[in-house]
């Protein structure tokens, strides 16, 4: 028999998470196994529960949704929250996405759909539609100057090893890391678990192979991806030099610190590169 879907409720109405978990509760392939009344009451009431998913309001306060995704997220990594009545502001999506949300839905959405939601959610797929993502990148590009100019380097990094991949654009590149955290993907990547990249919006079984076969050798080192301690400073330092992301963590591959000065160490990256 399959395992039951175990699903943990967060809302400040009590009338409403009780027809929900009577509701579901019918439906025999989820079961409801703890309810909360506010974000405090999650945070402290979830990890015991040990959830698939936790399905939760978007208008949270103390702390906010998205803060409560983000300890959630933290808490228990495994589980899968969804939350549900973002259909107001680009930035609450944004916000609750980045915070480590598995999904959005509209409080419009009927039971049968949330029963869709529930079950894409609990098997590890974001639950947004790929307009409504692109949507959304859409309008963050357009309230920026230069949307790139959010990224961490290590993830801009990433971005510039993805979109030299045939079939991975700007849009989708922002979508990968969108939907997964940088370790996440370098892992799916190294493994050839192309199935865990066709989580990301706009990405099929086909560009998720591709991924894989063009950047499995390239991600697969220990040094490649450099995200803390001397070479970090180095590598700030050949992309302040004008390098790319890409020439500089090629300049970087398999040097040894050994306790050496920055100064050394970009000293010799800089001879590895030829200036």
């Amino acid at each position: 028999m399959t395992e039951r879907i175990r699903l943990f409720l967060v809302s400040p109405a009590l009338a409403i998470r009780r027809a929900l978990a009577r509701s579901l509760d019918e439906e025999g392939e989820i079961v409801v196994v703890g309810e909360a009344n506010s974000a405090v009451d999650a945070l402290a009431r979830a990890p015991a529960a040990r959830p698939h998913v936790v399905l939760a309001g978007a208008h949270l306060r103390d702390p906010d949704t998205p803060e409560m995704c983000r300890r959630l997220h933290e808490a228990m990594p495994e589980a899968h929250i969804l939350v549900v009545g973002v259909n107001a502001s680009h930035d609450l999506v944004a916000d609750t996405i980045t915070a480590g949300a598995a999904g959005v839905v509209p409080h419009t959405i009927d039971e049968t759909e949330l029963m869709d939601a529930i079950r894409t959610a609990a098997a590890g797929r974001m639950v947004m539609s790929t307009d409504a993502f692109m949507d959304l990148l859409q309008g963050h590009a357009r309230s920026a100057h230069d949307p790139l100019q959010s990224l961490t380097p290590l993830e801009r990094e990433l971005f510039d090893l993805l979109t030299g991949v045939t079939g991975v654009g700007p849009k989708v590149g922002l979508a990968f890391l969108s939907a997964l955290q940088p370790d996440a993907l370098r892992r799916a990547v190294v493994a050839g678990d192309a199935d865990t990249l066709t989580v990301v919006p706009g990405v099929g079984k086909k560009v998720a192979q591709r991924v894989v076969l063009d950047l499995r050798d390239k991600l697969g080192g220990e040094s490649e991806l450099v995200a803390e301690g001397p070479l970090a400073d180095v590598r700030d330092a050949l992309l302040q030099l004008g390098l790319t992301p890409v020439e500089a963590s090629e300049a970087l591959r398999g040097m040894e610190v050994d306790g050496k000065p920055v100064e050394d160490l970009l000293r010799e990256a800089l001879q590895r590169v030829g200036r």
